[in-house]
């Protein structure tokens, strides 16, 4: 790290070694193996487990909780002047969720954004988790909601049976993997529909007006189809049996 000052302003330089691998998201759908979910959800486990014992050297390190967020207060502030159903959903799943319990075997410094595109991916399946900006104080298992709720996004489900089955192909072997480095009980497994649908509002927010809507075949385009009247009839992002993975 290296301090800057340049025509009357102040700069921090940090420079990083680069990691091997190939991003996850860059891996085509038709690739994808169970070892491969396997071997990411062993990297998230690790990661969890490792976390717990991590301890902020200073006041001025400690992370934000899950509700102080970035991605939460910006879509809080969107919507905040619409008059969008999304407002109050977000604001009613915010106050529901705030009770969990914050025991330190569930609860603790996640990623906060495990995307595909936070994934490097070696040859023999190892992985390299990066980009650790938006870590917060949360649950466990919201790290996990949202592997899932990228991975169907980048598989472009074509019926909810297609998105269904995905889904509990992709979670079991996940699950698989991380199991092996961490646990992750039941009744936080039942919590995962509660996490996907707090990742889903917060999308939502974000994406409103966004002008690749209008694209059906992007990503932008295909989220956000229907998504309007799904987030009003409470419709589940993907209705699996979680408990039982």
């Amino acid at each position: 790290m290296e301090r800057l000052e340049y025509d009357g302003t102040r700069y921090i330089l940090t420079s990083f070694e680069k990691a091997s691998g190939i991003l996850a998201e860059d891996i085509p759908p038709a690739q994808w193996t169970a070892g491969l979910f396997n071997s990411i959800g062993s990297a998230v486990g690790k990661f969890h487990r490792i976390s717990r014992r991590y301890h902020p050297s200073a006041p001025s390190l400690v992370r934000p909780l899950w509700f102080e967020s970035s991605e939460i207060l910006e879509a809080t502030r969107l919507l905040a002047t619409s008059h969008d159903p999304a407002r109050g959903k977000l604001n009613s799943l915010i106050n529901q969720l705030k009770p969990l319990p914050t025991d330190s075997s569930d609860f603790g410094l996640i990623h906060g954004d495990l995307h595909f595109a936070n994934f490097l991916i070696l040859p023999d399946n190892q992985v390299a988790i990066i980009d650790f900006d938006d870590c917060v104080y949360s649950w466990f298992a919201m790290d996990v909601a949202m592997a899932l709720f990228d991975v169907l996004v980048l598989y472009n489900p074509t019926s909810e049976d297609d998105s269904q089955r995905f889904a509990h192909y992709f979670l079991t072997s996940y699950l698989s993997g991380y199991r092996q480095e961490n646990v992750l009980p039941q009744y936080w497994l039942s919590q995962i529909p509660q996490f996907l649908k707090l990742k889903e509002l917060c999308i939502y927010a974000t994406l409103i007006g966004h002008a690749d809507i209008a694209l059906p075949d992007s990503w932008v385009g295909r989220f956000m189809r229907n998504r309007s009247e799904r987030l009003a009839h409470d419709l589940p992002y993907v209705n699996i049996d979680y408990p039982n993975l």
